[in-house]
């Protein structure tokens, strides 16, 4: 598998309340160029028809796993930033074939 992440971005809200008075902050971070890239990954997946009269229904269940971990090269404002995040996905898809 070999994937091509096109953007990685964080939205941030907050609220922050002090003695005198509260105040909101709203954050929009691109994390694309900062970030190293994970892009070769393995693809492994089961699947099953069942047949229910003139119905069939096929139901399949893939992983996705990476290969390696990406982290952030620069450490953010009040942050330690991001480091050893995997990129994993689990996909169940179902259908009806008449």
């Amino acid at each position: 598998m070999l994937r091509l992440r096109q953007a990685l971005k964080v939205k941030m809200y907050s609220s922050i309340c002090g003695f005198a008075n509260c105040y909101a902050e709203e954050s929009n971070e691109d994390l694309q160029p900062l970030t190293t890239k994970d892009a070769i990954g393995l693809t492994a997946g089961a699947g099953v028809e069942v047949d229910l009269w003139k119905v069939t229904v096929p139901i399949s269940v893939r992983i996705q796993e990476g290969f390696g971990t990406y982290e952030t090269n620069v450490t953010f404002y009040e942050s330690a930033g991001y480091y050893n995040l995997k990129t994993r996905t689990i996909q169940v898809t179902a259908g009806v074939n008449f």
